[in-house]
């Protein structure tokens, strides 16, 4: 009963709602430290978190889940909103690139592989301005993931970080 009072629970807006929920979620897992839903609980509290704009704790819960339940189902997800959080909720993105990177090397089959790429690249090229890694994460989408819809996309911006970025003067306005 208790954790279907949580499931009903974590689907209130109210950010007070929210903390009780974080509470009383922390409650359920001291209860029930080995029960087979604590990975989803903990993600649960995450969400949480993220309703409160708690970027760092939401962090830390989902980065419990990495260290508590390595064999977890959340796993791709958890590393990946790590990362997608570290960007665009923090916007520290060197860090962003770097858990980007973690997330594909750890799940280089997941689906939102190729995105992550395309995401990494674009951090690189547009706010770190560095133009090489960029250039080579917009080649490595289109090398990895050819038949991806993403992978025109890439390869596009690729051509153009050449062109505008990358080349000389002479090479890149010659023809």
């Amino acid at each position: 009963r208790y954790l279907n009072f949580l499931d009903y629970i974590r689907y209130l807006k109210d950010p007070e709602a929210r903390k009780y929920f974080i509470s009383e979620g922390r409650t359920f897992l001291t209860y029930y430290p080995g029960i087979f839903q604590a990975d989803q609980i903990t993600l649960w509290i995450a969400q949480a978190y993220h309703g409160l704009e708690e970027y760092n704790a939401e962090i830390l819960a989902l980065s419990k889940i990495r260290t508590m339940y390595p064999e977890s189902d959340y796993l791709s997800q958890v590393t990946y909103t790590i990362a997608e959080i570290t960007a665009q909720d923090l916007e520290q993105y060197e860090l962003a690139t770097t858990r980007y990177a973690t997330f594909l090397e750890e799940f280089p089959d997941d689906p939102k592989a190729p995105l992550a790429l395309l995401t990494q690249a674009d951090i690189c090229e547009t706010r770190i301005k560095d133009y090489k890694q960029a250039g080579d994460l917009f080649r490595k989408l289109t090398d990895t993931y050819p038949d991806d819809p993403l992978a025109p996309q890439a390869l596009f911006r690729y051509a153009a970080l050449l062109i505008d970025k990358l080349a000389s003067p002479e090479i890149g306005r010659a023809s």
